[in-house]
This record gives structure tokens, sequence and C-alpha cells, in this order.
């Protein structure tokens, strides 16, 4: 019956296990800057002889304007990506960082505010790095710095975008981040709220174990995790979005946090919606 013992690996291939399993991480490395390459491209035009206002008609259309479609395609290469970062491997890390696949994902979810699926395969990978420990840190830093991270997850719950770096704007912008009712009401919120929400609470975890964090936080946190000179925090605190972070940490998202509905909207099973065109 079954397959090939363990033990007749060697015999069979003329080498280790541990000399295969590196070449297969190898070849999974490699796929990186290919994932890159297509999750990159422009959206394909619909296949269709129409034209004008009759290709128009088959826009996906939704409250808050069209949605983009995201393809198959790029679905399926967003659920490897998740697959590569659940291996915890260094080399495999550092090829998806050198093809700047993190800063690729988050944009993604932007611009496809609807693709549940999509923001499903992004928050699980954000996730997973965040509570990785410090073994994760180049794509920590990747996310923090290369991504946008904290900036992105402040305008997917208030719907404000960063303004320019400077320090009037920066300090503008922290107060702002503050005021908890910036909250966006459940009819403007796009399709990467929920989401947002739980890769807020990783990355609250996260510092929350480092030291900073809130006090709050803190309370809600073990204390077991990174040291306060972990990576992830050293990234988090040398950006120069972290006042504002920390304002909105303290403000909407703690709002947020103290609603009836926030059970429902961290439950991750829950983001099952929708369009994944």
């Amino acid at each position: 019956g079954g397959g090939v013992p363990g033990g007749d690996a060697e015999a069979i291939t003329g080498r280790g296990s541990g000399q295969v399993a590196a070449e297969v991480v190898a070849e999974l490395a490699a796929l990186a800057p290919r994932l890159a390459r297509v999750l990159a491209e422009p959206a394909a035009p619909l296949a269709s002889p129409l034209a004008g206002p009759e290709l128009a008609a088959l826009e996906v259309r939704l409250p808050n304007g069209p949605a983009a479609r995201l393809g198959t395609s790029r679905l399926k290469c967003l659920s490897l990506c998740d697959a590569l970062v659940r291996l915890a491997r260094p080399e495999v890390d550092a090829a998806l960082v050198a093809a700047q696949l993190p800063n690729t994902w988050l944009g993604l979810a932007k611009r496809h505010r609807w693709a549940s699926l999509a923001h499903q395969a992004v928050s699980s990978m954000c996730v997973c790095v965040l509570e990785g420990g410090d073994s994760r840190a180049p794509l920590q830093r990747a996310l923090i710095d290369d991504a946008g991270l904290l900036d992105a997850l402040v305008e997917a719950i208030t719907g404000e975008a960063a303004a320019s770096p400077s320090p009037e704007s920066g300090a503008a912008a922290a107060a702002a981040a503050g005021d908890p009712a910036r909250v966006l009401p459940p009819g403007k919120r796009g399709g990467f709220f929920g989401p947002a929400v739980v890769v807020c609470e990783a990355l609250a975890k996260g510092l929350a174990s480092s030291g900073d964090a809130t006090s709050d936080e803190r309370e809600k946190t073990s204390s077991s995790g990174p040291s306060p000179k972990s990576p992830l925090a050293l990234a988090a605190k040398a950006h120069p979005s972290w006042a504002r972070w920390l304002a909105f940490a303290e403000g909407p998202l703690a709002e947020v946090h103290s609603k009836s509905t926030y059970n429902r909207l961290r439950t991750r099973n829950t983001f099952f919606l929708v369009f994944f065109f």
C-alpha cells in the first residue's frame, strides 16, 4: 500500500531529507518575484465584444462606487503568498521582502475594497507576521516601513489618508487620529474595515508585549513576547506616523473595541462576503 517510507528517502533520491527540504524551500522562495509581477499587473479588460455603455453596464457597482475586479489569478497568488508566509522560513521571508510583496498586499486590499477573500488573505498574513516574534523581523519592518501599515490601518478605520510628512502636519494628524468620533459609520466603511480591526489587534498585542502601547493594551496582553528592543517595536517607534498611531489606538480603535459589535468583527471567520471576480 502506502507511499515510500520516510527512511528510504535518502536511498531513493541519493540526498538527505534536510537537503531535499532546503531545495524545496529554495524553489518556493524563487516564486516571490513571479508572484509580485502577477499581483502588480493591471486588471485585464473584460473579454467581451461589447463596448462603451454596454461594457460599462457590466461593471460591478456598489453603494460607495464601482468595485475593481480582483481576478481569480490574483486571489490564487494571494493564497500562495499566505502559504509562503506561514512557512516562517528566513530565506522565504527575505525573498518576499526583496520582491516588495508586503507593499503589494496592502495596496491590493486598499484598491479592491470589497474583495473580502483578498482581505482575509492579507489580514491573515499580517497577523502571522506581527505575532511571529523577532524571527519575522524582516517582514515586520517591511510592513511598517515599506508598506506603511500604521497609516493603512488608520485610514481603513477612519477613512482619513495620511498627510504629507512635516512636523506641523504630523501633529495635526495625531490630534485628528485621536478623535473617537472619526470611526467610519457602517454605511461608509470599506470591506477592509473588519480585517483591519483584526490586524490592529495583532499589532497592538505585539507592541504591548514589548512595552510600547497604551496602559489598557498592556492590561489585556500577557507580558510574554518581544523585548522592548524588538524589531517590531523599534520599526514602529521610528516611523513618522508613530504619534498618529498612538492617538488612533487610544481614540477610534478604543471606540471600536467598546462597541457591542466588536466581538463579531474580531471573529475572522465572519468575513465571508462578496465578490471574487
